[in-house]
């Protein structure tokens, strides 16, 4: 991992490592740059390297997971972001590798039955992790607009719930949700959601009280 990490200063030109070479006399930055050019898969081995079992947990637990599932998520990120990145086959591939399932969970997360070797489970799992970093981000309605453009694809395989086409997730707790948001260095939403209106000059409601459902 850390040749890995090494390969990938030598190899960056971006403004920010050249400035930190030349300001610091570190050997690697701090965590929050290196995040901007490692890999995503470099990424997933550090936190699998990581020996110290309570360091793991309390990373997994800012995503409400334990460290098993966490760290099972994380491959699945990786490859499906891998398969995507090199155009192979995903929309109904049976992948080889299957999710481990949490015990529990604080974000929002499916309430009806698929296959977890299907790319509909891999997104959800990136909806997952999405819906806590950035709660208004628009994955949903883009995968929605994609399937709704080509009507012949079959949704069931891939791994859709029959009669589904789209991500249903069960009621969004605030609570916990804020809750989380807090652990990773994020605003409140309320707050964040008043800054959000704020740049685009409108007022932004979110009704606590509707599920997705409501607006199907």
């Amino acid at each position: 991992t850390m040749d890995l990490i090494d390969a990938e200063l030598r190899r960056s030109r971006e403004d920010f490592i050249v400035h930190f070479k030349q300001t610091y006399s570190d050997a690697y930055p701090p965590a929050w740059i290196l995040a901007e050019v490692l890999p995503f898969g470099v990424i997933t081995n550090i936190f699998s390297n990581i020996k110290v079992a309570r360091i793991k947990k309390n990373i997994a637990r800012r995503f409400g997971l334990q460290v098993a599932p966490f760290e099972s998520w994380l491959t699945i990120v990786t490859l499906t972001r891998n398969s995507c990145c090199h155009h192979a086959r995903v929309w109904n591939k049976q992948n080889t590798i299957r999710p481990m399932l949490p015990l529990r969970m604080a974000g929002r997360w499916i309430t009806l039955p698929t296959d977890t070797l299907r790319i509909y489970f891999d997104l959800c799992i990136i909806k997952y992790f999405l819906d806590i970093i950035s709660p208004r981000n628009d994955m949903k309605a883009k995968i929605d607009t994609l399937l709704a453009n080509y009507p012949a694809i079959d949704t069931a395989a891939m791994g859709f719930p029959r009669g589904n086409t789209e991500v249903r997730i069960s009621r969004e707790n605030p609570t916990a949700l804020d809750s989380l948001r807090n652990t990773v260095g994020l605003s409140a939403i309320e707050e964040y959601l008043k800054t959000s209106g704020e740049s685009i000059g409108q007022k932004i409601v979110w009704d606590k009280e509707r599920t997705v459902v409501d607006f199907e």
